[in-house]
């Protein structure tokens, strides 16, 4: 199993969220996006497809935290 470890990324306004991959019940891939300032979550991707492991999601994490992240003013 890769290294799941949360990725985190910045929002236009300032707050940090941390994505992270889980495995369902089913044996589905999710990335879930938690809100550091409110703890809300978010379920970003399920990756149902054949073949879809841990590592795609980790890809689908990053490539979401790229397009997402904000650096500070």
């Amino acid at each position: 199993m890769p290294n799941l470890d949360p990725i985190r990324y910045r929002d236009t306004a300032g707050v940090w969220h941390q994505l992270t991959v889980t495995r369902t019940e089913d044996g589905t891939f999710e990335v879930i996006d938690t809100n550091a300032a409110d703890d809300r979550q978010l379920v970003i991707d399920t990756l149902a497809g054949y073949g879809d492991g841990p590592e795609q999601a980790q890809a689908v994490a990053r490539a979401y935290a790229a397009q997402h992240h904000h650096p500070e003013p």
